[in-house]
């Protein structure tokens, strides 16, 4: 049960960065 925890979490910090990663692109992007 440990483990799946573990690897839940690992996701969820992915999708942030992820997340984070798309936004700065998307203001990037609109400063042009």
């Amino acid at each position: 049960m440990e483990s799946v925890m573990n690897i839940i979490q690992q996701y969820e910090w992915r999708y942030i960065c992820y997340e984070e990663l798309l936004e700065e692109t998307w203001g990037y992007g609109q400063q042009f």
